[in-house]
């Protein structure tokens, strides 16, 4: 019997009792600093458009902020009015 390497003893088995090989996977290993090169990659990614994002929502909130004041004014002088009615001619 022919010597087999452990990492070929699945697909010797196989080969043996089902009569096919497996198809090699042809797969190049990804190095360590590449996968940390990519999430380096996607973090900044992520941070660029979250600052994007909240300096968007910051502008609106602005502007809702201006809205309230402008609404509070207009309540304050319509309950003076309806307190302190102007003579009319």
């Amino acid at each position: 019997m022919k010597e087999v390497l452990k990492k070929n003893l699945n697909e010797h088995r196989q080969e043996k009792e089902y009569g096919w090989k497996p198809i090699p996977s042809k797969k190049k290993p990804v190095k360590k600093s590449s996968e940390y090169t990519y999430a380096f990659i996607g973090v900044v990614i992520g941070l660029s458009f979250g600052i994007i994002t909240s300096i968007l929502m910051y502008k609106d909130s602005q502007k809702c902020n201006l809205l309230l004041e402008e609404n509070k004014l207009l309540k304050e002088m319509l309950y003076y009015r309806d307190i302190n009615p102007m003579e009319t001619p």
